[in-house]
């Protein structure tokens, strides 16, 4: 962006912030931290002011404070401090009508906390989402020209403030999202009761191979959009063949299908969509079925953990199955299924597992016939080929080892030969100073005999 792109901008930035009734000081604090646009998003979210603290809207509630704790933890915020004014008057309502439905005994208590647990998460996720959004688009504002969309370029009113005009809208959009996913949810579990099929369910786990020495490689920025297209291709693929995600989990997608022949088509047609993606060859999907315990949007159960230790064994772009699986398509002929060997499975066991993938069309298997005796042609030409090189080597190696051969025996025999004649120039050597050393010890006995001799005979004659 250019320089005076960059000052119609933040001018635009700093009147909107001002139009919407933020304190001048605020704004300009704000606009010299670089979080102006999220200040303002902060300041269309509020709402009400906080104007009471826990005692005050337990007692506007008619509730005991660890009433108003227990909800206000399980929606995901955090305890106030003694004193601190953190409530509205929208939330008393809210905490009170809560209350008043389960002291009537149309909500249990236990129930109404769950359910609070997953609506706080749910919409945390969400807030998080738009958040992030905000600053995505900020940053990308701060690019070059040729990186901005054309419409932008003469638009000094940032992308992400103009989104912030969906807040407004979103208790609309939560609202239908909410009653079709409600609809959709109930019509599935009439679907199964109907079946007489219980929760038997197929479970699904896709995996990112390699995920973790890829974060070390990968910029935050970079790491952001990795992540973003897993997820966009789980969600497109999952949902538009009648399954649902159940949960993003790190690097792995947790899906599920109500049917397992449709759960296998998903699972190829997950792996095929990470195939031709160029930054996910190496995904992994694993499949699994049975009956499952479907709580709060989530399942469990020893399918589930079934379907996670079996795709930490998969080879990347491949689809591995369970037994169950494998007999339920085994007879259809949209599938092809090959046996591996039994794996060992943490806290499992050995279970047979199957390679699945989509059968050949007619056309297809007439043209890989082909291929396949193409290749066995080729495969037997190389072979003879190799043959008659291996035949040459091995005749070169021979001659070669022959030579070494002779040549190691002839410095054998000259080193043989050496020794030899070191030793004996050794022996004689020795001898010669032996018969040296024998007649000096002659000599001396010789001298001291006749030394003997001669004092003998001296002391003889003096007697």
């Amino acid at each position: 962006m250019s320089d005076d792109g960059n000052r119609l901008r933040a001018n635009g930035l700093r009147d909107a912030a001002l139009a919407l009734g933020l304190p001048r000081e605020q704004v300009q604090q704000a606009d010299a931290d670089g979080t102006l646009e999220l200040v303002a998003l902060e300041h269309l979210a509020a709402g009400q002011r906080p104007c009471f603290d826990l005692s005050e809207v337990a007692a506007r509630a008619n509730l005991a404070t660890d009433r108003v704790l227990a909800f206000w933890r399980a929606l995901g915020f955090p305890d106030p401090r003694p004193g601190e004014r953190m409530f509205t008057a929208a939330d008393a309502d809210m905490l009170a009508a809560i209350v008043q439905v389960i002291d009537t005994g149309a909500l249990d208590q236990a129930v109404a906390l769950q359910m609070a647990k997953v609506i706080g998460s749910s919409l945390n996720r969400i807030a998080a989402a738009q958040v992030d959004a905000v600053v995505s688009h900020s940053e990308s504002g701060t690019g070059t020209d040729n990186e901005r969309e054309p419409q932008a370029q003469d638009d000094p009113m940032p992308a992400s403030l103009r989104s912030a005009h969906i807040v407004p809208l979103m208790p609309r959009i939560l609202e239908m999202v909410w009653q079709r996913h409600l609809a959709t949810a109930a019509r599935r579990r009439i679907i199964r009761a109907a079946a007489g099929e219980g929760d038997n369910v197929c479970v699904g786990f896709a995996d990112l191979v390699g995920f973790t020495a890829r974060t070390r490689q990968l910029s935050d920025h970079e790491l952001a959009e990795v992540v973003r297209r897993f997820e966009t291709i789980a969600y497109d693929v999952v949902t538009a063949r009648g399954g649902r995600v159940v949960k993003m989990i790190g690097d792995e997608v947790l899906f599920l299908h109500e049917d397992v022949r449709s759960g296998a088509e998903l699972a190829l047609a997950l792996a095929a969509a990470f195939r031709r993606d160029e930054q996910f060859s190496d995904v992994r999907v694993a499949l699994a079925s049975g009956r499952v315990l479907q709580r709060d949007g989530d399942v469990f159960g020893a399918v589930v953990n079934l379907a996670s230790r079996i795709v930490h064994v998969a080879f990347p772009g491949s689809v591995v199955v369970s037994q169950d699986v494998h007999d339920a398509v085994e007879h259809d002929r949209r599938f092809a299924s090959r046996a591996l060997r039994q794996h060992y499975l943490k806290d499992i066991g050995r279970v047979p597992l199957w390679s699945l993938r989509p059968a050949l069309l007619p056309d297809e298997e007439t043209d890989a016939a082909e291929r396949l005796r193409e290749l066995e042609a080729e495969a037997q030409r190389l072979a003879a080929q190799d043959d008659t090189d291996a035949e040459r080597t091995l005749a070169e190696a021979l001659h070669d080892a022959r030579l070494r051969v002779e040549e190691a025996e002839s410095q054998a025999w000259r080193h043989i030969e050496e020794a030899l004649l070191d030793a004996e120039k050794t022996a004689r050597k020795a001898g010669d100073q032996a018969w040296r050393k024998v007649a000096q010890f002659i000599d001396t006995v010789q001298s001291r005999v006749d030394a003997a001799r001669s004092e003998v005979a001296r002391r003889t004659g003096r007697r």
